[in-house]
């Protein structure tokens, strides 16, 4: 024998809270969660059209949803996906300057690989500073077609001159 029965909640007296998961620079990863008590049958009315629970795969931006209980009873939440900080992995590989000549030279390493564009505190652009002083540089890493940057810091070491005199 097969029961077969329909729960529906006949508390009109809910609660819900919504929260956001950012999404990364220039992604549709962001996601929107729904948290409704008591348990029950509720219905989902995302402003993307959407009428899950829960729902994934958002650019930045700001959603809302009409949670419905019964009938009647509804509750409308509002959310932003933000987007999160871009904050690549860098590393640098430098060559000191010889004595304080104008020849070191620092390059950017960035992860995950992709296409950047750098510019240098001192005014040179591309993965390679080169031709500078001992001292502390900054760069600019800007992700190509998007408004996100990340700024790396580098020093390049002086060597000083190394002889011996004999008398």
């Amino acid at each position: 024998q097969v029961v077969q029965a329909t729960v529906t909640n006949s508390n009109q007296n809910f609660s819900a809270s919504i929260s956001a998961q950012n999404a990364a620079c220039d992604q549709a990863n962001g996601s929107a969660s729904v948290t409704t008590s008591p348990p029950g049958n509720y219905t989902y009315a995302w402003s993307n059209g959407a009428t899950t629970q829960n729902i994934s795969n958002l650019p930045a931006g700001n959603y809302s949803v009409t949670v419905t209980a019964g009938v009647s009873c509804q509750r409308v939440l509002s959310t932003q996906v933000g987007i999160a900080p871009f904050n690549p992995s860098v590393s640098f590989t430098t060559t000191p300057s010889s004595c304080g000549e104008s020849n070191g030279s620092a390059t950017i390493s960035v992860n995950p690989p992709g296409s950047y564009s750098y510019a240098w505190s001192n005014g040179q652009s591309g993965a390679t500073l080169s031709g500078v002083n001992a001292g502390a540089y900054s760069v600019t890493i800007s992700k190509a077609g998007t408004s996100c940057s990340h700024v790396a810091n580098v020093t390049v070491d002086n060597i000083g001159a190394s002889f011996t005199v004999s008398t």
